[in-house]
């Protein structure tokens, strides 16, 4: 046996096609879950930038007056969700 066999075998692989279509596998996922983090940060900072509409039109929430938009209220909070806008 081979050193790239030992390496496979110590790897729980086979042989080299199933580690291939394993790391095949994997990449498709990482691909995915990173989708998925876009859909959901997206989804985040378009909540966040509804919270700041309504907080800055809201006086007994706000600590903002009025002339201060909603990309002011965002920054108070520490929210980067205009980045994109």
């Amino acid at each position: 046996m081979n050193d790239k066999d030992q390496l496979l075998r110590k790897a729980g692989f086979d042989d080299l096609p199933s580690a291939l279509a394993a790391i095949e596998a994997m990449s498709i996922e990482v691909h995915q879950l990173l989708n998925e983090v876009n859909t959901l940060r997206k989804e985040r900072d378009e909540a966040r930038r509804a919270v700041c509409f309504l907080t800055v039109f809201d006086p007994e929430v706000s600590h903002l007056n009025y002339d201060d938009s909603e990309r002011e209220e965002a920054r108070s909070r520490g929210w980067d969700c205009f980045k994109d806008t």
